[in-house]
């Protein structure tokens, strides 16, 4: 497994037909305001979002700002609330912040994008999870890629409303999540981990952990689970 030169930072947030695309979008800008640029939004002028009848999505996207700057995508989207039923249970549904980086091009400190930047983007979408994920292995957990770079389904995949399919370099999962990933309460989670990960702390309803504050390599982050995923089983 080569490294990923881009890694992204993701949060998904359960649709909820009470909760409008405007006013979640409208929160979220107005807390990631507060964190300076690249990573935030402080001094970017707010880009309208425009709902469409007919459409099942909206898309929000922040222009990069300098080439110079390690942040390739700024993106928001969320779910229209139109429809005439909930839709169904699963991460297709969600309403995402998008953040992808060059890492090779990130020159600061890893604990900053881990201990200020994450928890910021956690805080503005209140997620049910959210991770910094290396493009390539995501994809490789998707899809089950042959010889010649096709790729079909992976059956073994579980839709992320319902399970973690792997533990990130740095991870929140609400309580629901929590309990039907590894049926434990996010406090549990903290008394196994404490120790055993870099950081690992109750945020809100749920659970943030940080295995590491150096950067991680594809080899590396696989092992993760290796160490972690035992530790979570009941």
């Amino acid at each position: 497994m080569s490294d990923s030169n881009i890694l992204i930072f993701k949060t998904a947030r359960r649709y909820s037909q009470a909760e409008a695309p405007a006013k979640l979008y409208e929160a979220a800008y107005k807390h990631l305001s507060e964190l300076a640029q690249p990573w935030g939004l402080n001094g970017v002028p707010m880009v309208p979002l425009k709902e469409v009848r007919g459409y099942h999505s909206i898309g929000i996207n922040y222009t990069k700002q300098s080439r110079a700057s390690p942040v390739k995508a700024f993106w928001f989207g969320y779910m229209t609330r139109h429809r005439t039923g909930l839709p169904d249970e699963r991460e297709a549904n969600d309403d995402r912040l998008h953040i992808e980086f060059y890492p090779n091009k990130f020159d600061g400190e890893w604990t900053y994008l881990l201990d200020v930047v994450f928890p910021a983007y956690v805080a503005a979408t209140r997620p049910y999870a959210a991770r910094l994920v290396n493009q390539d292995i995501e994809v490789n957990d998707v899809f089950l890629i042959d010889e010649v770079g096709d790729g079909s389904p992976n059956p073994a995949f579980i839709d992320q409303r319902l399970g973690v399919n792997r533990i990130w370099q740095a991870n929140f999962w609400d309580r629901t999540l929590c309990q039907r990933a590894f049926g434990l309460t996010p406090e549990q989670i903290v008394t196994r981990l404490s120790g055993k990960v870099a950081n690992c702390r109750i945020v809100d309803d749920g659970v943030m952990t940080i295995y590491s504050y150096e950067r991680m390599l594809a080899a590396d982050i696989h092992r993760i689970d290796e160490v972690i995923k035992p530790l979570l089983r009941k």
